[in-house]
């Protein structure tokens, strides 16, 4: 399957320069100041990394009434914006095509959000869970299958699987996939300061040993996904082809915020079976790991045992710099990884000073690469192999991908 375009932005130099995306939290988001405090209600930082301009938006250029603007989503808005971009960049023909749209947002219109007037919303159809995914399709007049999804952090990387598995079937000629992540409701912020998830300075600090939650981090994305026989067809711009993707669940074996290493393994496992390539081949892994204090070290450490060889096993982050942005989390990786491909470099990850202690660094040869190096592709065909992680809470979807140059 190949990835004949993605859409956010030009990420590469800003990845390059070890640069960080944190900053206050927008007055606009919410008033920070009036509910900061490590007391029992209250929110632990004032700090993560975000969008800008999210209230701007022109719903004429998509046919969009006013009312229905109003109450459509954030998510949705920028959605919109950013497929119509992904597939006006991309140069396919998609306008009355079987074009699959597979759709991950948070699902909260600007009402439920700061209150609403229920005879505001009589009427209009664009503010419901489905429409992040109908309401793309429907103004860009997609016809193939439309899908919204909502797995927690690991919603993109299932939204991708399914568009691989619809395009292999020949469900779909083509696919869009995104994701949007905004961080303006309260409520999130201070469930997640009260169930201690939330990193106190609004940072990640992927690997570290003073690693002590998540910063939280906002972020869209669009790509467009292809067969790579019709990619190559078309004369398609390549930046990767998807080789093998895998899912389950952890079920019951622990509580639905823990993570679970096998299960983690188990769907990484099914994806190179899937991609025909052995884990031992691959020349980078871009993991999940967001900077928690067990987290990091149950992904990593399965990762080393089961990728381990005898020379230099390289791992990274993205979370470092942008923040976890959950919804969107594998897109943002998926993007990393495109640049590290065209590039023949990889990115460092930042924010991180002292290797946490619970990862076996020296027993299985792995290293996090703090400033730009070249890639070593291994392959004789100079084609680089590339494995991805990605994690979900509730129900502890795992998902796992093998990417090539």
């Amino acid at each position: 399957m190949a990835l004949v375009h993605h859409r956010i932005g030009d990420p590469g130099d800003f990845l390059s320069y070890g640069a960080e995306a944190y900053e206050k939290i927008p007055v606009d988001r919410f008033n920070v100041h009036t509910f900061i405090c490590s007391a029992v209600g209250q929110v632990v930082t004032d700090t993560g990394a975000f969008l800008k301009n999210i209230d701007v938006f022109d719903p004429t250029e998509f046919g969009i009434t006013s009312k229905d603007g109003r109450l459509m989503n954030v998510g949705t808005r920028k959605l919109l914006e950013s497929t119509f971009l992904a597939l006006l960049e991309s140069g396919i023909n998609y306008r009355g095509r079987n074009v699959g749209c597979y759709m991950s947002a948070v699902a909260h219109d600007m009402f439920s959000v700061s209150g609403h007037d229920d005879t505001e919303a009589r009427g209009a159809f664009s503010g419901g869970p489905s429409m992040v995914a109908n309401r793309v399709s429907y103004h860009l007049d997609l016809r193939g299958p439309t899908v919204p999804l909502d797995t927690a952090c690991s919603s993109t990387l299932y939204a991708t699987h399914l568009a691989v598995q619809a395009s292999r079937h020949g469900e779909c000629e083509a696919a869009v996939v995104g994701g949007c992540q905004v961080d303006h409701r309260f409520t999130e912020w201070l469930m997640y300061s009260q169930g201690g998830i939330l990193s106190p300075d609004g940072k990640c600090k992927p690997f570290d040993a003073s690693a002590d939650g998540f910063g939280r981090g906002e972020a869209v994305v669009s790509i467009v996904l292809k067969p790579l026989d019709a990619a190559l067809r078309d004369h398609d711009k390549i930046y990767a082809t998807i080789l093998g993707t895998g899912v389950n669940s952890s079920g019951s074996l622990a509580p639905v915020n823990a993570p679970v290493a096998s299960a983690q393994q188990d769907a990484m496992l099914r994806a190179f079976a899937q991609a025909r390539r052995s884990p031992q081949d691959v020349d980078f892994i871009e993991l999940h790991a967001t900077g928690t204090a067990s987290g990091d070290p149950t992904e990593a450490n399965w990762v080393g045992a089961r990728f381990g060889r005898d020379t230099e096993l390289l791992v990274g982050s993205v979370k470092g710099n942008i923040g976890h942005t959950e919804i969107t989390a594998f897109l943002a990786s998926l993007c990393k990884v495109c640049h590290i491909i065209e590039r023949g470099v990889i990115l460092p990850t930042v924010n991180l000073s002292v290797p946490n202690p619970a990862i076996r660094w020296e027993e299985y040869k792995m290293r996090v690469p703090v400033a730009p190096e070249k890639l070593i592709v291994r392959s004789p065909s100079g084609r680089a192999l590339i494995a991805m992680s990605s994690s979900g809470i509730g129900g502890q979807t795992r998902i796992s991908g093998a990417c090539g140059g």
